[in-house]
């Protein structure tokens, strides 16, 4: 197993960058390798598992939220499709210029480093300006 970390830095506040990570339904949003998230509910709650689906619903995989901290606007959860699991952590923390968003990514080697690029482009746009990503 590898541990990576990530972050990155934009104008989007503390608040709007948590409510982007709280919503499954904004997900697609800013992620835009996921196509759409089915849970057991419909806000980050410990607990809550289901299904995120990439690319249609062509690739998947099952999660369960392991941690949620609103006050400290972290959150944790582990992924998993048959034998490959990973666990990531997800924090948000204000800047001068807005939010730094930094992700602990934990798993086999190979696909951690292979996700880091789809990540730090889902970080960008999770902390760019709401006016991009709030309707």
């Amino acid at each position: 197993m590898k541990h990576t970390s990530i972050s990155v830095t934009g104008p989007a506040t503390v608040a709007q960058a948590w409510q982007r990570y709280t919503s499954y339904d904004q997900w697609p949003r800013w992620a835009p390798h996921i196509s759409s998230v089915k849970a057991t509910t419909s806000h980050l709650d410990v607990g809550a598992h289901g299904r995120v689906y990439s690319y249609g619903r062509v690739l998947w995989v099952n999660f369960t939220i392991t941690d949620v901290d609103d006050r400290a606007h972290s959150w944790s959860w582990h992924v998993h499709r048959g034998l490959l699991h990973f666990d990531l952590t997800h924090t948000l923390n204000p800047e001068a210029t807005g939010t730094r968003a930094g992700l602990q990514i934990r798993g086999p080697a190979l696909l951690t480093q292979a996700y880091k690029p789809l990540a730090y482009a889902a970080l960008r746009r999770l902390v760019s300006a709401a006016s991009t990503q709030d309707n």
